[in-house]
């Protein structure tokens, strides 16, 4: 509440009691107010609350309007989730009973607009069917609020100056006063939290990890980075940019560069190694070889 919150009787309360900026809470304590709801009077939390229902009450009365009901009575009605009021935002008044059908969705929404004032008649209910939830109904009212003795209501009253809660009513939800006081006669007000018990906990994204490389996938790499026929590399000039076939001499001299001179290499050309065969060594002293052809004719030695 912005003002006051005055309590007569022996209400039970199991949700937190608030009130910002004013400083009196009024008939509630400990034996009213069950843990671990708490009363807060002009605290940060009081303070936050406000500025949530603030919010809160803004949203739900700027939202547009699903259907328009014939009257301002609700008795007799199921409804489906939505946002509903009466002509032209028309006060809204309750008898007798009201159905939330929820249709299998927890977390089906309902929404009562009206720019004028909620009134419940003695003994009236709002109840659901079909999972709708307590959490997920809002009234939003445009002046004040009245709910009749022994009513059974439910959802999140949010009204723009005061509440009143007449004597043996039960509450399923919550009554918020924007600009007024509240004022409590022997009710009960509670429900289940509206709050996520436990944060969802966080995840991790699994590290990146690469797929083992084949024969096969080598084998296609290879044939993707293989230069044209005839060629045995790329060079690019340096001036134009172009890629240009490298020649042999230069393919085998960028070998020797990355591993080093091979045996029998020289300047960076492969040469072929002479195989010396029966009297290689008596030619490299100048002698011949009995029995060999020389240009057609026998050798001297062999006449």
């Amino acid at each position: 509440a912005d003002a006051t919150v005055t309590n007569t009787g022996p209400s039970t309360i199991s949700r937190s009691v608030g009130v910002h900026a004013g400083s009196a809470v009024v008939g509630l304590d400990a034996t009213n107010v069950l843990p671990p709801a708490t009363i807060e009077v002009t605290t940060g939390a009081a303070l936050q609350a406000k500025i949530d229902l603030t919010a809160a009450y803004t949203d739900a009365a700027n939202r547009p309007v699903d259907v328009t009901l014939v009257g301002p009575e609700l008795t007799g009605l199921v409804l489906v989730p939505g946002v509903y009021s009466g002509p032209s935002k028309s006060p809204l008044q309750l008898s007798g009973s009201l159905v939330l059908d929820g249709q299998g969705d927890p977390a089906a929404v309902f929404v009562f607009q009206t720019d004028s004032s909620l009134t419940t008649m003695s003994g009236s209910s709002v109840s659901f069917v079909n999972g709708a939830s307590a959490c997920n109904v809002f009234w939003q009212v445009g002046s004040s609020a009245v709910l009749g003795s022994g009513s059974v209501f439910v959802g999140t009253v949010m009204a723009l100056t005061s509440i009143t809660v007449a004597t043996g009513a039960s509450i399923d939800g919550r009554v918020l006063a924007r600009n007024g006081a509240v004022t409590l006669d022997d009710v009960t007000i509670g429900g289940p939290s509206c709050v996520p018990s436990t944060a969802p906990s966080p995840t991790t994204a699994p590290a990146a990890t690469s797929a083992p490389v084949t024969d096969g996938d080598r084998a296609e790499r290879d044939r993707a980075e293989r230069p044209e026929h005839g060629t045995t590399g790329w060079r690019v000039d340096g001036h134009g940019g172009d890629a240009r076939p490298r020649s042999r001499r230069h393919a085998a001299a960028d070998r020797i560069r990355r591993t080093g001179p091979l045996p029998h290499r020289r300047d960076g050309v492969v040469r072929r190694r002479r195989r010396r065969g029966p009297g290689s060594a008596t030619r490299q002293a100048g002698l011949r070889t009995p029995g060999r052809r020389r240009s057609g004719r026998l050798s001297r030695t062999g006449r």
